[in-house]
């Protein structure tokens, strides 16, 4: 379902390990698109970006997890809180709600640290762009003078001045550890309850 993740599982210089990637492809493709950020010093991700070439075989659980709409429960009214790489398991909502005409009012608030960090900047502009259900707003914390978007963090400032009524509506997070506890006490100060309110760690 869109929003689960895979466990990868690889063995790097005689070590085996396994890393969880969100699916940022939409359920029903004859293959999964994980998408892989580079971290510094990083043991996984430097081995994907660096040493996997075509052909390679690598070994997976199946999806799994539990952050993915649930329509009778999450309804119509739903506001994506990325940062970062959180944004993966988005785009896989993002595109199977295009791809299937789904019934939703999806309103995108996308943290970087500055417009470079942006990942699928350009696809997901066109989204909001071409599809009157989709509100993609990218929020950058350290701007150069060149930006001219939003600044500053997803605080409830922020989200109040975005969305304006939050009632209604169910959230989810997806980023930085950081990021969670901050989206959550600023939905908290907004009135959101509990039960709107879904995380992917």
């Amino acid at each position: 379902r869109a929003g689960q993740y895979v466990n990868l599982f690889v063995e790097v210089d005689g070590v085996r390990t396994s890393r969880p990637y969100s699916i940022s492809s939409a359920p029903g493709k004859p293959h999964y698109d994980l998408t892989v950020r580079r971290k510094e010093g990083g043991f996984v991700s430097s081995f994907l970006l660096d040493g996997v070439k075509e052909g390679d075989v690598l070994e997976s659980t199946g999806p799994a997890g539990y952050f993915h709409h649930e329509p009778l429960t999450d309804g119509s009214e739903l506001v994506f809180l990325a940062g970062g790489s959180g944004i993966t398991p988005f785009m896989s909502m993002l595109r199977e709600a295009v791809e299937r005409s789904l019934p939703l009012r999806i309103h995108l608030l996308y943290g970087s640290r500055d417009p470079e960090d942006i990942i699928f900047r350009r696809e997901l502009a066109l989204l909001g762009a071409e599809h009157e259900n989709i509100d993609v707003d990218f929020i950058i914390s350290e701007p150069d003078a060149d930006w001219g978007g939003l600044c500053g963090f997803i605080d409830a400032e922020m989200i109040s001045n975005v969305l304006g009524e939050t009632e209604g509506r169910t959230f989810y997070i997806c980023g930085p550890a950081e990021m969670y506890p901050f989206c959550e006490a600023a939905l908290g100060a907004l009135g959101v309850p509990p039960l709107r309110v879904k995380r992917e760690a």
